[in-house]
Order: C-alpha cells, then structure tokens, then sequence
C-alpha cells in the first residue's frame, strides 16, 4: 500500500527527532565521562599533598634526631618515586602492576624513616594477571598509610605486618588490606583516627563511586577470617572486567 504524503513526512521528522535524541545523549555520555575524569584527577591530587606532608615530616624528624644518612636515605628513594611518574597527573587508570610497584617503594620509604621494620605479605591469586588487570591508580596508599600512620605506628605493636590479598570473586576484583595494629577503637587514638578516616577514606570512597562501574571501599576491625588477633580490614571491591573499555583498547593497541 502506499503511504500518503503526510506519512511519509511524518516518519521523516520522527526519524530525524530520533537521530537527534541519539545524538544529544552521546554528547551527554560523553561529557558526563569528562566530568567524572576531571573529578577523579582532582581527587587524585588532593591526596597527594597528603602524601607529601608525611614524607617531608619523616625526613625533617629524622634531621632533628641527627640521622642525616637515613634522612638522606628516605630523600633519595622518596626521589625515585616522583621520577617513577608517582605525580603523573594526567594517568588516573594503569594496570595493577603499576599500583603494586608503588606501594613497595612507599613501604620502603616507610622502613627507613620507621624504627620497626613492617613486613609485607602479597597474596595473588594465580588467575589475577597483574601486567593486564586494569587497576584506579593510587587507591591503595592511602589504605596503607592509615594502617601505618594510626595502627602500626604504636608502641604496642611490636611486629608491624600487613597482608594483601587479591583475588577474583565472580565478576569483582577483591583487594583485602589488613594489619595487625591496634585497630578502631584505641580510646587513646578513637578520635585522631575518625578525623583522618573521614579525609583519606572518603576521597577513595568518592573516586571508586567515579569509575565506569563504581567500586566499593569497607573498613572494619578484625573478624574471624581476620589473620591477626587485632587490626583492621579494608576491602576493595571493583567489577574490573567492564571497568574502562577505553583503558583496555588502549592497551590492546599497544600491545599490538
């Protein structure tokens, strides 16, 4: 049958509405994926100075005690880190390799400007392909430095340790940090531990909410799956598979 000319005129305008709403919710994709880079870079380099703070802090203490070589010590490797693009601002997704790398050399930062040496212990899972599994840049340091900083750091612990364990569960990358430190409820540190949580922990918090899938940050005191007696848990959770198709053709493209 043929259609009359009205018809035809109207399924051409409809046709040409459709292609516009398309077209207009691309745009908005895109520069909604915009916003959400430039907040999470910004995040990023709010903690940074965070970071800075305590290193230059360690160093200075170190000087006041007439420690100079350990002093120089701590410089030269804080150095290596700023030379290994630590403060690259323009990277906010790399591969979990990269995130792996950079907390050893801030640990080992940590052991000389530290008295106690903390020891380290890194739990893959053998299906995790670290050199390819997309990861959020610098999410875990900050983990770290709270269970350094107000668990570790005590005169109660004697034996500072810290275990990673990460691993595929279903869809979702799970990154477990723990420690054996004094934990949450230290009446003595209670409060100076709630200020720091609601700065360093919140900013993590807001930039997994920002990836293409958002991820999920749990803090909590040590349970029963817990290998220590005290201390805390910070578990990660990221669906990575789908977490930033433009990271993973990027690098299929490199590789290629």
């Amino acid at each position: 049958l043929q259609r009359s000319p009205d018809d035809v005129k109207n399924a051409l305008i409809q046709e040409q509405l459709l292609l516009q709403s398309v077209s207009q919710t691309q745009r908005n994709l895109s520069l909604k994926r915009n916003v959400n880079d430039a907040r999470r870079l910004n995040l990023k380099s709010q903690m940074n100075p965070h970071f800075l703070f305590n290193i230059l802090t360690g160093i200075q203490n170190l000087l006041m005690r007439n420690e100079s070589e350990k002093a120089s010590m701590v410089f030269s490797k804080f150095r290596k880190l700023l030379l290994t693009g630590f403060l690259s601002h323009d990277q906010v997704i790399g591969s979990l390799r990269q995130e792996i790398t950079h907390i050893d050399q801030y640990l080992e930062l940590e052991d000389i400007r530290l008295e106690k040496k903390i020891k380290i212990d890194w739990n893959i899972s053998p299906n995790v392909k670290v050199e390819i599994t997309p990861f959020p840049l610098f999410i875990l340091q900050p983990l770290v430095e709270n269970a350094i900083w107000h668990g570790l750091n005590s005169p109660l612990v004697e034996n500072p340790q810290i275990n990673f364990n990460i691993a595929w569960l279903d869809d979702c990358l799970e990154i477990r940090v723990q420690d054996n430190g004094i934990g949450l409820q230290a009446p003595q540190l209670k409060k100076q531990q709630k200020n720091h949580h609601s700065r360093g922990t919140a900013i993590v918090k807001e930039r997994l909410s920002l990836l293409h899938h958002s991820g999920e940050l749990e803090i909590s005191e040590a349970s029963n799956d817990h290998p220590f007696n005290t201390g805390t848990t910070a578990l990660i959770r990221l669906p990575l598979w789908s977490l930033e198709p433009a990271w993973s053709e990027r690098e299929k493209r490199k590789a290629s």
